[in-house]
């Protein structure tokens, strides 16, 4: 039976990257460009994708708007560099995610860590924070990989779908509107 490739899990704080506490976007963009290429690109991690962006070594200027993290408009390009196409979806609703993952896209998505509640792999963080959606369940659970936690795991859409919103709020956007960015879509494998 045919069904989505799933990536290879990356953690963004037990790695050998000094910069890991604040590469949660960028860890989540190597686990979308391990989908993107269904495993052909080979060695890319975080803090490579980190390098490759506009702002190679973190900005802890906290009066700085974005802090240390990244954001979506800084990956878009580092992942271009390895020729790998995200797509953005800035400025997007939920049910436009909802339909690119049903279009076999993985998703590249900010969200706001403290309305995990239950699903938070670290409850002492609470702020902005990147995950990876790889696919949706046949009973509408997310495959979240989360640089924080030790695997994907299988979470309630709710739970993501309200920490996305937020961060678009605290982001200068609308009610109801995401920052995302999408893979092509990929084929099924068997």
């Amino acid at each position: 039976m045919a069904g989505v490739y799933r990536p290879r899990h990356q953690r963004q704080l037990f790695s050998d990257d000094p910069n890991g506490a604040v590469n949660c976007l960028a860890y989540a963009t190597a686990i979308a460009l391990d989908r993107a290429t269904i495993g052909g690109l080979v060695g890319v991690t975080g803090a490579l994708i980190r390098r490759l962006t506009d702002e190679p070594v973190p900005d802890r200027d906290p009066r700085t708007p974005n802090g240390p993290g990244l954001i979506i408009e800084q990956i878009i390009p580092a992942s271009a560099r390895l020729r790998v196409k995200l797509t953005s979806r800035v400025g997007s609703s939920w049910a436009d995610l909802m339909a690119d993952l049903r279009a076999w896209r993985g998703v590249v998505v900010e969200t706001d860590y403290d309305q995990f509640g239950v699903w938070s792999a670290q409850p002492s963080f609470r702020g902005d924070h990147g995950v990876f959606i790889n696919h949706i369940s046949s009973d509408g659970k997310l495959l979240v990989y989360d640089p924080l936690a030790a695997k994907a795991r299988w979470i309630p859409e709710s739970v993501i779908r309200t920490a996305a919103e937020k961060r678009g709020r605290n982001a200068g956007l609308a009610a109801g509107r995401i920052r995302y960015a999408v893979t092509r879509p990929t084929p099924l494998i068997a």
